[in-house]
């Protein structure tokens, strides 16, 4: 996920528009998944 937060850092400065503030969206909903996938992987360890 590194290059997502590539990415988010560098169009920070180019979100003008609001397609670019779309993908800032849409890299913020990714990071949350991904941090929801990785605690659901933990709880999941404790019950298996």
């Amino acid at each position: 996920m590194d290059l997502l937060k590539s990415i988010k850092e560098k169009s920070k400065y180019f979100a003008e528009t609001v397609e670019d503030q779309g993908v800032l969206s849409v890299i913020s909903h990714i990071e949350i998944a991904k941090r929801h996938y990785e605690g659901g992987k933990k709880w999941r360890q404790l019950f298996v």
